[in-house]
């Protein structure tokens, strides 16, 4: 379904960066294959990003600290 759209039709329609909107039809294309290959029926996606995740993290370590003085 991807394919059937234009670069900017996937940043419009999606609404995805324009880094992203460049590399989700090969980056689909990988998770399909590996699912098939490995039988694979469901992949869960965290609703956070990596970087989100990171900062999360960052902000418990710190807390911690800051709460212990």
């Amino acid at each position: 379904m991807l394919c059937s759209y234009t670069y900017q039709e996937r940043i419009e329609r999606f609404d995805l960066k324009p880094d992203r909107a460049d590399v989700i039809i090969p980056a689909a294309k990988i998770f399909l294959t590996v699912m098939k290959h490995a039988d694979i029926e469901k992949v869960f996606v965290p609703q956070v990003g990596l970087s989100d995740g990171l900062v999360h993290q960052l902000y418990e370590i710190n807390a911690h600290k800051l709460k212990s003085k």
